[in-house]
């Protein structure tokens, strides 16, 4: 294989996936670690990734983006974030793992962006 290159043990499709889901798990068992009640939304393609609930009541709805360096989010893709946090009346959050150009907009629609890694 040319140097920098590597196979995938699967379809480089599902491999991305299954990557994809593995943060907003993780992120769900961190949250009811700290004492909250973590949805983790298992279709990623429809609707926010976590819901956060403390007491019975929704605090917090999350759309986490776990990409690669070489990502670009497009503006279909942010359009359909805010528009899925946009459902909700309470924080919103959009949690990433790599820079993203573009992102800064959406806190005009008061969606908080944390970045980790």
């Amino acid at each position: 294989m040319p140097n920098g290159y590597y196979s995938l043990p699967c379809e480089r499709l599902k491999y991305t996936k299954k990557v994809g889901e593995l943060l907003p798990k993780i992120l769900g068992k961190i949250f009811a670690e700290l004492g909250f009640d973590a949805g983790v939304n298992s279709q990623q393609e429809n609707g926010v990734d976590l819901e956060i609930y403390k007491d019975n009541n929704l605090v917090l709805v999350v759309e986490v983006l776990n990409w690669s360096i070489w990502s670009r989010l497009n503006t279909k893709r942010k359009n359909k974030i805010t528009e899925n946090l946009s459902k909700f009346r309470c924080n919103k959050w959009l949690i990433y793992t790599v820079p993203l150009s573009g992102i800064s907009t959406l806190i005009e629609n008061g969606i908080e962006l944390v970045r980790i890694g």
